[in-house]
């Protein structure tokens, strides 16, 4: 079953909060209007757990890094002010061996991801089970009563996002496929919480890239009812380590591991200030294209029809290499 009508068929029963302002599928966190003042808080959880089962994230410091990083951009993609995270850490017995330093590795993870993201570790739970998983739930404010919602784009719009893209995707297929460390980029993504802060006075929408770029530009498509041409080249797009992959630029585009950067829609007539400010603090950004009428994806020589990437996951039934066919189907390319 695709996300959006899992996550429809689980909240259906759910009577909605008089203080929250956000619909389901609207922002990357949930917006509650503390009472009796003008505060937002912004709150979000998330967790590893498919990403330890599969293997892709295996050294304990990066998981520890990554349990906060994914809540972190959920809170810079609403444009909110960190305040704190709690962590529940569902270990494996063999964790705590003293001889062992995963346990102390994967508390430097989350320490030094909470420190580079302004995420205090406010407390949590601690669990043990045959399987491990990690999750965390972030808090913060949203500044002068404001936050971005996915929500909101206009046909002419101009997409944009906070930088190069595939890095996520060419660490997953190294790591998963092939099973060369020496090989293997280094991914730690910083959450654009200051990038957010920023974007947040100009944009009509924003969604992190933590499903991949050209899905989470898909799910802006989808929520806005519009399409989107993409007009910026695969060179400008792609990050370098991603152009060492041996497969076809756009999967490195198209696969479902983000880069956890910041996609984006600006007004025409905002656009100008929105790079003048960005190009003045040194802020990275690409111009990606624009949104238009026409539903999909239009990039180079393909079209990618509405909901057709994110199904590439959700029909490969959690089988990465069936989920690898999947992709290169999808650009009619051949297994190789």
């Amino acid at each position: 079953m695709e996300e959006h009508l899992l996550i429809d068929r689980l909240t259906r029963y759910y009577k909605k909060s008089a203080f929250q302002k956000n619909k389901v599928h609207e922002s990357d966190a949930e917006i509650i209007q503390i009472p009796n003042t003008d505060t937002l808080l912004a709150i979000t959880i998330d967790s590893l757990a498919e990403e330890i089962e599969h293997s892709l994230y295996t050294d304990p410091y990066q998981i520890g890094w990554m349990t906060v990083m994914i809540n972190a951009s959920d809170l810079a993609a609403v444009g909110a002010n960190p305040l704190g995270i709690v962590v529940e850490q569902t270990l494996l017995k063999k964790h705590i061996n003293t001889k062992s330093s995963f346990l102390d590795d994967l508390q430097k993870g989350i320490a030094d991801a909470s420190s580079a993201s302004g995420l205090y570790v406010l407390g949590g739970d601690t669990n043990f089970a045959k399987k491990m998983h990690m999750t965390g739930a972030a808090l913060g404010v949203c500044p002068q009563n404001r936050y971005m919602k996915r929500r909101g784009c206009n046909i002419g719009d101009i997409l944009a996002t906070t930088n190069k893209a595939g890095l996520g995707n060419a660490f997953a297929y190294a790591k998963l496929f092939k099973d060369s460390q020496k090989n293997c980029p280094k991914y730690f993504p910083h959450a654009k919480l200051k990038e957010g802060k920023k974007i947040l006075k100009y944009a009509t929408s924003c969604i992190d890239t933590s499903d991949g770029l050209f899905a989470s530009i898909e799910e802006l498509g989808r929520l806005n009812r519009l399409g989107f041409q993409i007009t910026a080249s695969t060179d400008e797009i792609l990050h370098d380590e991603a152009k060492k992959i041996s497969l076809p630029s756009w999967m490195m585009l198209a696969g479902h591991h983000g880069d956890f950067e910041l996609l984006f829609t600006v007004p025409e007539k905002k656009w100008p200030l929105f790079k003048k400010e960005f190009q003045k603090q040194q802020l990275p950004f690409i111009q990606l294209g624009v949104a238009v009428k026409q539903l999909g994806i239009n990039f180079e020589k393909h079209h990618f029809s509405p909901g057709v990437i994110k199904k590439t996951w959700s029909e490969s039934k959690n089988n990465i290499k069936k989920y690898m066919q999947n992709l290169l189907k999808l650009g009619g390319c051949d297994e190789h």
